[in-house]
């Protein structure tokens, strides 16, 4: 070969080497991803012979990609349910229980008390043998629970009638209603309870001294925020079930105060328990589709125990009737006694067990002020204010009371 045609092999072999190249280029340009987005089918179409096919495996599949997008967002809504169960506690309970705990006592025995006593028992026009009550209440709480803090205000009414029998039993029983809201801060700040309450009680008058039972059933419909939908309310039940034991003795002390001033040891037991229904939220995935979850039902129990002390005169004049101020002071010990542990169900998932923390007991000490006014026909009215001191359970309360005695 001469060196004229060994220059133009030469140049031959180098064109073809570039057209092949910009070809390539060409087509590795249509690879989706690129700034041309060709099809897929593409992307080897000019070296059959050289580069293999791209396996069935590695093509994207919509339907997997979407599969797996709602599993993630279905193991976040989970992770953050277990998480919120955990590190915070459920504050209706408690709700419950300070409510039950601040109603003020069906079981009223001022007038038919007084009547027992002889300098008394001709100043009424009544015998005293029924009576009828009605009380309007409210109070207002900052308790604590752990890390977080909650505002609850409740107001309601009570009703109440009773009936004397064999001169020292006392049978009635009582119903109301009450509302509550709650302010949970940031987390959830529009609450609110509505209950529907009532139950018997019965008492036992001596001469000095009174016990009496009261047993509650209680109707609850909590509304509380959507933990997934901004703005949305969502609505559950649950019932509970009170018991009160209460007593007190007084006696006459003349001895800086003069006659009809008495001190009176006085104390009560209360017990409760909570149920609330199972609570369900829903939520949508990207797919469009609802995804529930479920809070299991659950029950819990509480305690409190009070024992105090009154001071208490009494000014009576035979033409208008008695006035009776008092002041108190007590201590005051709630105990929770709730299991530690909720269901929660994810989707179509099996229900899990999820560990929280335990609510907290506290002692309170209690202040409370009373100014009682009964006219010769045994009608009464009181006003009444308490103060619960506690690092977390404080209670700040006021009532009203009306009663008709005859």
């Amino acid at each position: 070969m001469t060196k004229s045609h060994s220059a133009a092999f030469t140049l031959r072999v180098f064109t073809i080497l570039c057209v092949l190249k910009t070809t390539a280029l060409i087509a590795v340009d249509d690879i989706p991803g690129s700034s041309s987005g060709g099809p897929l089918e593409r992307r080897f179409a000019y070296f059959p012979r050289y580069i293999p096919e791209a396996p069935p495996d590695d093509t994207i599949d919509p339907e997997e990609i979407a599969r797996l997008i709602e599993a993630e967002a279905k193991g976040s809504i989970c992770s953050k349910m277990t998480s919120l169960l955990e590190d915070h506690v459920n504050p209706l309970p408690i709700v419950d229980w300070l409510n039950a705990s601040s109603l003020p006592s069906f079981f009223e025995p001022t007038v038919r008390s007084l009547l027992k006593r002889e300098e008394y028992y001709n100043g009424f026009d009544s015998l005293g043998r029924y009576s009828l009550g009605v009380r309007p209440y409210g109070f207002y709480s900052n308790f604590k629970l752990h890390e977080d803090t909650f505002k609850l205000a409740t107001f309601g009414v009570t009703v109440d009638g009773a009936v004397t029998v064999y001169d020292r039993w006392v049978i009635g029983g009582g119903l109301g209603y009450w509302h509550s809201n709650l302010d949970w801060g940031k987390k959830s700040d529009r609450n609110s309870v509505n209950t529907i309450y009532g139950g018997p009680f019965g008492g036992y008058l001596f001469d000095q001294a009174y016990i009496g039972l009261t047993l509650l059933g209680i109707y609850n419909i909590y509304k509380v925020n959507s933990l997934f939908i901004k703005g949305h309310d969502k609505s559950h039940e649950g019932w509970d079930i009170g018991a009160r034991l209460e007593g007190a003795y007084e006696y006459e002390w003349t001895r800086y105060f003069g006659n009809n001033f008495f001190i009176q040891p006085n104390g009560d037991l209360s017990y409760l328990w909570v149920s609330q229904r199972k609570m369900d939220e829903t939520t949508k995935l990207p797919s469009g589709k609802e995804f529930a979850v479920s809070v299991g039902s659950r029950t819990y129990n509480f305690m409190r125990y009070r024992l105090g002390v009154t001071f208490k005169k009494e000014f009576y004049q035979v033409e208008r009737g008695i006035l009776i101020p008092s002041l108190s002071i007590a201590w005051v010990f709630m105990q929770p006694l709730s299991s530690s542990h909720v269901k929660l169900t994810c989707g179509d998932s099996s229900p899990s067990t999820v560990k929280h923390k335990k609510y907290p007991s506290s002692n309170q000490l209690y202040l409370g002020a009373k100014v009682v006014a009964i006219n010769t026909r045994a009608f009464l009215i009181s006003l009444g204010a308490d103060i619960f001191i506690a690092k977390l359970y404080p209670i700040y309360a006021g009532n009203l009371r009306f009663e008709w005695n005859w």
